[in-house]
């Protein structure tokens, strides 16, 4: 037999996919931490969804926009392309195409590593290209006279070409970010539009290969619970409901816990399940809010010898 008032009995509610909150019996304690979220690859190198990343077009750029992200059998390496073009259809000045993906509600991008190639192509013309990257502003800028050209990193061409993708010459971290958004734009600066019986031309390419988000969720969450009081002589299992919400990461997982021991949990699984379980990391994700922003559970407490045998009285 357990009697809550004298054992530490709590529901702890995981949210913001990795805050963790006491929302009965004992007094709240909450606190979050940042989560990461991964596109096209993980750092194992597994494959893994565009996670969230929407395609962009500025001034109805007709350039091209394609993703091979998640695609298991994508020949060559999976990837978020982006190709600026000069076309009939263009506006003369600042056209663009590219992928932008959004914190979700009450938080905020923190990090950003990024494996990837850019690429202004020599054009010997006046057409001339640009690469930015904006978190909202722009952190990172590639431009080039179009007699030269410019770049950065190392393309990944044909099967079995992840080692050249994900190396670090293809690498870039930022650190200390603190934005709702984050942008990769391939631009068409000037003399964007095609004359008649000009064939269309490149400006500007951006491949990604393997995206990281890294994601701060400071949001405080909330939750109840009902079935167990203050005081209960449990000699029977006895059904706990607990009810939580979190707006900024969701809610990862709900668990019942005796003197800081897990006797009942229950997680929603699936995006919200950690993506890569060969390292250390449990908060790793493919979805940007990768758990419920609502869960309800039904926990039971059942007393038992092993309980009794580590009872704190």
């Amino acid at each position: 037999m357990i009697t809550t008032n004298r054992r530490r009995c709590r529901i702890a509610g995981m949210l913001g996919a990795c805050a963790c909150a006491p929302i009965a019996v004992m007094a709240p304690s909450v606190h979050a931490a940042p989560y990461s979220v991964w596109a096209c690859a993980d750092g194992s190198g597994k494959r893994q969804p565009a996670a969230d990343w929407q395609s962009v077009r500025v001034s109805n750029a007709t350039g091209i926009l394609n993703s091979s992200c998640g695609d298991s059998a994508a020949l060559p390496t999976a990837r978020l392309m982006a190709v600026s073009t000069t076309t009939a259809s263009n506006p003369p000045v600042w056209s663009a195409v590219g992928w932008k993906v959004e914190a979700p509600p009450d938080t905020s991008i923190t990090g950003l590593d990024l494996w990837w190639t850019a690429r202004l192509p020599i054009t010997g013309t006046r057409e001339r290209g640009l690469i930015e990257i904006s978190a909202p502003h722009r952190i990172y800028r590639l431009e080039a006279p179009p007699d030269l050209g410019g770049w950065f990193g190392d393309e990944a061409r044909g099967p079995g070409s992840e080692a050249i993708a994900y190396s670090e010459r293809n690498h870039q971290a930022y650190r200390g970010l603190r934005t709702p958004t984050v942008t990769l734009m391939a631009w068409c600066v000037e003399y964007c539009t095609t004359p008649p019986g000009v064939n269309d031309g490149v400006v500007g390419v951006i491949e990604a290969y393997r995206i990281k988000t890294t994601v701060e969720d400071p949001s405080t969450p909330t939750g109840s619970a009902t079935g167990l009081l203050e005081g209960t002589r449990i000699s029977a299992p006895i059904a706990v409901r607990a009810d939580a919400s979190d707006v900024g990461g969701g809610v990862r997982e709900i668990s019942l816990r005796i003197d800081d021991r897990v006797v009942d949990r229950t997680a929603p699984g699936g995006d919200c399940a950690d993506v890569d379980a060969s390292n250390n990391d449990p908060h790793e994700y493919s979805r940007m809010q990768p758990c419920p922003s609502q869960q309800s559970a039904q926990l039971t407490l059942s007393p038992s010898p092993s309980l009794m045998a580590s009872a704190t009285w």
